[in-house]
């Protein structure tokens, strides 16, 4: 089976440059990019486990609830995500109160992409064991 990746950003640029570095570096991931958070919810295959990285701060709802309603899902359909948080947001508090919301790793912005696959790398490996 093919691994998942879902980016939830509503900034295009960064999302469109998100694209290019995945298509360039040739992962073999099968990757969706939403602009929309409720689309992107929408879209989330149930039996499927997949690597989630999303934004904190959206207009409508924010990552913290993002990752709450992913999570619902995700125990209503008995699968797993590892979501990452991607955020301008620093500092230990934010850190504990993106993984108290659900997420399972947290990225500040400006994100190295390297970095950012090795984290959805680890977030694979965690799926898998």
């Amino acid at each position: 089976m093919t691994e998942k990746v879902i980016f939830v950003d509503d900034e295009e640029i960064f999302l469109n440059s998100l694209k290019r570095y995945f298509e360039k570096v040739e992962t073999g991931w099968d990757t969706d990019f939403y602009l929309n958070q409720k689309q992107a919810l929408d879209e989330l295959n149930p039996g499927a486990p997949a690597v989630v990285v999303v934004d904190w701060s959206m207009p409508g709802m924010d990552g913290i609830a993002w990752c709450k309603r992913a999570r619902e899902i995700a125990e209503e359909h008995q699968t797993r995500y590892h979501i990452i948080m991607l955020t301008g947001h620093e500092g230990v508090e934010h850190t504990i109160d993106a993984l108290e919301g659900g997420a399972d790793d947290y990225i500040t912005k400006p994100v190295n992409l390297h970095d950012l696959k090795t984290h959805i790398e680890l977030g694979f490996h965690i799926l898998q064991s």
